[in-house]
């Protein structure tokens, strides 16, 4: 995921595929630093853009549509739900209101279009549109044994830390 913004509702995928579990990128559109915040919840920062998402309603249709944003954003803590594959994660904005029972605003990676955008959904289940991995960035520096650059497998050793954001979806 970079940073580069398509229309106001979506931002640009970029291609990179992991080599023997490592995403090497001298991109920096695509690199986020991550925060652990006190709650549990995470912060994705790029730079002064800060990954997030806004809610708008149409008055005259009263259609609630949510935008992923960079600049402002009305909620940027991020929650991380273990997702139904390996290692990866379903990422949803708890601030913003879900029009579904039991929903939340997820993250989705619309591939027809390569772009990533947010979603109002109940339970992304299998859905591999919902499902996103973590990988430090190849040359970061390995901090514990465990991190050696590969696919991250726990969000909290992330803290401080930069990685791309992947969907393998």
């Amino acid at each position: 995921m970079s940073t580069t913004v398509i229309s106001s509702n979506y931002l640009a995928g970029v291609d990179l595929t992991p080599a023997e579990n490592v995403i090497t990128t001298d991109n920096d559109a695509v690199v986020w630093e991550v925060t652990v915040n006190a709650d549990g919840t995470y912060t994705f920062k790029n730079g002064s853009s800060t990954l997030g998402g806004t809610q708008r309603t149409v008055e005259s249709t009263g259609k609630t549509y949510n935008n992923i944003n960079l600049s402002n954003p009305a909620a940027s803590a991020w929650t991380a739900e273990a997702a139904n594959t390996a290692n990866a994660y379903y990422l949803y904005l708890g601030d913003l209101p879900s029009s579904k029972e039991n929903g939340h605003i997820y993250m989705d990676w619309f591939d027809k279009y390569s772009e990533f955008s947010l979603n109002d959904y109940a339970n992304p289940g299998t859905n591999s549109a919902y499902v996103f991995s973590f990988y430090k960035q190849g040359a970061e520096p390995v901090v514990e044994p465990e991190e050696t650059g590969d696919l991250v497998t726990s969000l909290d050793a992330l803290d401080g830390k930069t990685v791309a954001i992947y969907s393998p979806g």
